[in-house]
Formats: C-alpha cells, sequence, structure tokens
C-alpha cells in the first residue's frame, strides 16, 4: 500500500475514519502492528471474535420493545465491538437504507433490519439490496407493504433508484410506474410482521425497464440496477463522501467505480481500495469531514472510559441532530456541515462538559481518577498532549494549544496527578471539546 507516512497521528486518523475513533493504547498497538495487519484486522474482521461483547450485551437490562432500548443497545455495540468497521459500515448503510420508527412503529423490525444491514456490512452491494428491498420495516416504510396489481404504490421504486442506486437523472417517470409493478405482492404478514409474497398481488405482465423488457419481479430490478454504470459511479461517489472528503474528483470517483464492477460489487474491496489509497491518507483528507454526532458520542464515551448504561445519550443524540433509528425522512441525514448550526454545537459541547462537571456516579460520568492512573508529567505541554491524544487529538498546533497552556499553568513547572485531576483536568477536557478538532474526522 501507498501511505504518505505511518505513524500514530496515521492510526489516529484510520481509527477516526474506520472505526469510532481510537483510544491511546489502540493507537500504539496498531502503530506497532503497522499498517498491513491493521487493515487486515479491520477489513476481514470475520476473522476477529466478537463472542465477548455479544455475551455481555445479551445481559444487558435494555428494554428492547422501547425506542429508547434500542438506541441504548447499538450504543453499546458501537462502545464495545471488537469489529469497528462493521459497526461502521452499519451506520453508513442505516443513513443510505433509510426506515425510521417515526413511521415503522416496531422496534423488533428495526432491530432485525439493523442486524440485516450488519450481515451485508461488508459484504456484497447486489445481495444486500436483494435482501433489502423484503426487509418488513423497509416494507412499511416506503408502502411497498400495500404495493397490488392495479394499485401500485411507487414510493419505494422511486427511492430504489434515486436514493439507493443510480441517483436523480437516470430514469424516467415511465421507468418508475413500471418498476413499482414489478414489486407489487411483495409484502408483509401483519400477524407475524414477517416477509410475504403474496402471488394473487403481484403483476405478472410485462414490463419495459431501462430499455429492457421482460416478465420482471424485484430480484430482476434489482439486477437491472446493480451493475448500473450510473450506479457504480452514484455508489463509488457516496463511499469517498463518507470516508474520504465531501467532493471527490471525478477521477476518484471513476477509480472506486472500477472496483465496485470489477469485484462484482464488492464492499470489502471499495473498502480496501478507499483504505490503502494516497487520497485517503493525504492532508486535504486529514481532519477534513466533520463527525456526526453518534461518531462524536461513541469516541467520547470510548477515549474518556465514561460510566454510563448509554440512556442520556439517547435524546443528546436527538439534539444534536441524528436520533438513531429515526433519520428524518427518506433521504437520511444531511450530513457534513450540516451537523453543525449554532444549536447543535453548544450541544455538542455542552454533551462533554456535562460529563466532564459530573462529579458523583450515577448517570453518564467520567472516573478521572481511573483515567489518568495516577501519572505525573514532566511540565504542563506534557500533560495536555497526554490529554489531547487520550482524546484523539494528534499534532495539534502550538497555536491552538496556547490557550490550553494558559489555562492550566500557575506558575508550577510540572503538573502533577493532583493538580490535573483535582483542578484542571475537568475544566481541560471542556476546553479540549471546543476545538475545532474534536468535531472533525
Amino acid at each position: 500500500m501507498s501511505v504518505f507516512r505511518w505513524d500514530r497521528e496515521t492510526v489516529a486518523h484510520l481509527g477516526r475514519r474506520a472505526a469510532f475513533g481510537a483510544r491511546r493504547e489502540e493507537v500504539d498497538y496498531f502503530y506497532a502492528l503497522g499498517p498491513d495487519k491493521t487493515l487486515d484486522f479491520l477489513l476481514n474482521d470475520e476473522q476477529v471474535p466478537n463472542d465477548q461483547m455479544e455475551q455481555a450485551l445479551a445481559v444487558q437490562p435494555f428494554d428492547l420493545s422501547t425506542y429508547q432500548g434500542i438506541v441504548q443497545w447499538w450504543l453499546f455495540r458501537m462502545v464495545h465491538t471488537w469489529r469497528p468497521l462493521e459497526e461502521k459500515m452499519t451506520l453508513f448503510w442505516h443513513g443510505h437504507f433509510t426506515s425510521a420508527m417515526s413511521k415503522v412503529q416496531n422496534t423488533t423490525m428495526m432491530l432485525n433490519q439493523n442486524q440485516l444491514l450488519r450481515r451485508h456490512a461488508l459484504g456484497n452491494f447486489r445481495n444486500l439490496s436483494l435482501d433489502i428491498y423484503k426487509d418488513p420495516a423497509m416494507l412499511l416504510w416506503l408502502d411497498n407493504a400495500t404495493n397490488r396489481v392495479g394499485k401500485p404504490n411507487e414510493n419505494f421504486a422511486r427511492e430504489l433508484m434515486e436514493l439507493f442506486t443510480m441517483g436523480v437523472g437516470n430514469y424516467t417517470e415511465q421507468d418508475v410506474r413500471e418498476v413499482a409493478r414489478a414489486f407489487t405482492g411483495h409484502t408483509i404478514d401483519r400477524t407475524t410482521g414477517t416477509y410475504l409474497f403474496r402471488s394473487s398481488w403481484h403483476d405478472y405482465g410485462t414490463k419495459t425497464v431501462l430499455g429492457q423488457t421482460g416478465n420482471w419481479d424485484g430480484d430482476d430490478i434489482i439486477n437491472l440496477l446493480v451493475p448500473r454504470e450510473a450506479t457504480g459511479r452514484f455508489m463509488a461517489r457516496k463511499f469517498l463522501k463518507m470516508f474520504v472528503y465531501e467532493d471527490p474528483e471525478p477521477a476518484l470517483i471513476d477509480a472506486l467505480a472500477r472496483v465496485y464492477f470489477e469485484s462484482s460489487y464488492s464492499v470489502k474491496a471499495m473498502m480496501t481500495w478507499i483504505l490503502t489509497s494516497d487520497a485517503f491518507y493525504s492532508d486535504r483528507a486529514r481532519g477534513a469531514l466533520v463527525r456526526n454526532p453518534t461518531e462524536l458520542v461513541v469516541n467520547t464515551i470510548r477515549t474518556l472510559e465514561v460510566r454510563s448504561d448509554f440512556s442520556p445519550f439517547v435524546s443528546r443524540l436527538n439534539s444534536m441532530g441524528q436520533a438513531l433509528f429515526n433519520p428524518p425522512d427518506v433521504e437520511g441525514f444531511d450530513g457534513g456541515m450540516a451537523w453543525i448550526n449554532t444549536s447543535t454545537l453548544l450541544q455538542r459541547v455542552n454533551m462533554v462538559n456535562d460529563l466532564a462537571g459530573n462529579r458523583t456516579t450515577t448517570g453518564a460520568y467520567i472516573d478521572l481518577a481511573a483515567l489518568i492512573g495516577g501519572r505525573t508529567f514532566q511540565s504542563v505541554e506534557e500533560g495536555i498532549d497526554w490529554l489531547l491524544e487520550t482524546m484523539g487529538i494528534y499534532g495539534l498546533s502550538p497555536a491552538k494549544k496556547a490557550p490550553l497552556i494558559l489555562y492550566v499553568s500557575d506558575g508550577a513547572a510540572g503538573l502533577s496527578y493532583e493538580n490535573l485531576m483535582d483542578r484542571k483536568g475537568r475544566g481541560l477536557i471542556h476546553l479540549v471539546a471546543t476545538l475545532p478538532d474534536y468535531h472533525t474526522a
């Protein structure tokens, strides 16, 4: 692979993009492991046992019949998983193949969809597309559960082409009508809440889609859409916007689209290409993306070793603009700079400040003594560097570091454990959370 440099700052960058941030000890471990073995760990996660996390999750007292309970369940997974890229891709697909509790109104269906996305996280895009259209939450969300011959519902057909595969401008209104006919009869059993094909509801007539004519069914439509050139470019651009930078060059999109086709639509192949590309490790890419609220929350919990049952973060995510399992519409969450406005930025900083300011052992809190672990630093700057790296920030410029040094310094030559823990530590955590670097990836 071609990497600009392999150092701890690079490992931290990789951790922010392919995971939810990396703890100091993880950065040290992967730095020593080297790039090839680190990427093997991330990309070939089927080799990584996750049993310990699954067993711990199974005994958590989360009420999965409630919205709060399923959000707690997923946050626990993201914080404790040994397969971080699997969870990161599950979050990506959640924003791509959207469904929302606001309409589905069934936590079991939403959890089952989440597990479906996880099973296909680094799998094959065709297979994921074939499964998602039969998913009960999706059938309800986009009204295909009521799609029947003579009364076609076009919602799923339109979004399948516009948002899930080809993108705007690559199909006609007649294509939408014909695709809707192909998906008639694919519904749910209202008694069990499971997928059901009702043959009496299906339109068995001839349909013409994108210039091709046949007695098309749902599977046939997926097999028509997935190989389209527009789909390859649409998905390549979306992956690059999520993992590299917001406005990828046409040549970069073309290169990743070639991987899409040459690998027969393998997500793992596309992610391997991204995570070994010069563009991913370039100076332009580093710090170029705004962390979404989930990334921010999970990174904070992991790096600061927050003690919590995750319940306080359900409303926090909502106030920051990313209610898990409940995107605002079929387009999902806006992302990018849309995550940052006067209200949400305050919510993001206050989330960390409230954690740092909680000196009790109730709710969500930081055990600062355990986090610092009795360390004594030779200078104020050394102590600040330690906390910055603990919070996932490497290579902060002297200009940005100066206010932190000014805050901590009180004439002491060194920074003792007691000074950092009792006098300055919690305020310093809050100040770090106000830095733009804490909100970017």
